[in-house]
C-alpha cells in the first residue's frame, strides 16, 4: 500500500486504524485532510518511505517527536491552526513543503532548526513576533529554492520587515498582519508573480515600490491600508 486517504470523514474516528500504520512501510502519501483526529499516533515515525503528510481543514493534530524519523517526508500540510514544533524539524531536510508552522513557542530552536530545510519550495510562517527579525533575514537567505513564502504576524504585534533578502526564485509572497511599513526588498523580486497583502493597515502607498517588477501578474490587497 502506497497511498492512504481519510479525506472527509468528518465523522469518522480512526484511532484503530492510525496505530497500525507502523505496518505500512511502503506508504508514501497519508492524509487526513477534512477527517476527525485529534493526534498522530507515534508509530508515524515507522513510515520511512511517507514523502506526503496532508493535515490540511483538521484542528489542533498534535504532532508526536517521531515524526522527525521521516527523512524522506517532502510535503508536510497543516490543519487550520498550524503546527507546533521544536528544533528537530531541522531533522527533515528532504522538506520541499511546509505549511502553517506556529513559531509562537521555541521561536529561536524552530527558527534555526528551519535553517538547516535548505530545499524548501513552500514556506509558510504563522504568529510571528517582532523578536523574530533577526531570525528571518538568514533563514530566507539560506533557501535558494524557495518559490512560496507566507508570514502571518501575530494579531497584537506590529512588524518590521525591513532587512537585506536575496530570494531569486520567489514567485508568490502573502504577507498578513500588521506592518509599520511595506518591506523594501520587496520591490526587487523580479521573479515575483503574485503578492498579497491582507490586514497589513499600510500608511504609505506601496505601489510604487512595485511598478519595476516585470513579472507581477497577480496583486491582492484586503485591508491593506488605513
Amino acid at each position: 500500500l502506497r497511498v492512504l486517504q481519510f479525506e472527509d470523514a468528518r465523522r469518522f474516528y480512526v484511532p484503530g486504524i492510525v496505530e497500525c500504520l507502523g505496518d505500512l512501510s511502503f506508504l508514501r502519501y497519508l492524509s487526513f485532510r477534512n477527517s476527525t483526529i485529534d493526534h498522530l499516533p507515534k508509530l508515524i515515525g515507522e513510515l520511512h518511505s511517507l514523502e506526503t503528510l496532508d493535515l490540511r481543514q483538521t484542528y489542533e493534530c498534535m504532532m508526536p517527536r517521531e515524526i522527525y524519523k521521516l527523512k524522506k517526508l517532502r510535503h508536510l500540510l497543516s490543519g487550520d491552526s498550524g503546527f507546533q514544533m521544536d528544533s528537530g524539524i531541522g531533522d527533515l531536510t528532504s522538506l520541499q513543503t511546509l505549511r502553517k508552522v506556529d513559531i509562537s513557542y521555541n521561536t529561536e530552536e524552530v527558527l534555526k532548526g528551519l535553517e538547516k530545510l535548505t530545499q524548501l519550495r513552500e514556506l509558510g510562517l504563522r504568529e510571528v513576533e517582532p523578536r523574530c527579525k533577526t531570525f528571518l533575514c538568514p533563514l530566507i537567505n539560506k533557501m535558494q529554492h524557495l518559490e512560496k513564502l507566507y508570514i502571518a504576524i501575530r494579531h497584537d504585534s506590529i512588524m518590521d520587515l525591513h532587512f537585506d533578502v536575496f530570494a531569486p526564485v520567489l514567485q508568490k509572497l502573502h504577507l498578513v498582519g500588521r506592518l509599520n511599513e511595506f518591506p523594501n526588498w520587496v520591490g526587487k523580486l523580479q521573479n515575483l508573480v503574485a503578492l498579497s497583502l491582507s490586514f497589513t493597515q499600510l500608511t504609505h502607498d506601496p505601489l510604487p515600490l512595485l511598478k519595476d517588477l516585470p513579472n507581477l501578474t497577480h496583486l491582492k490587497i484586503d485591508v491593506a491600508y488605513k
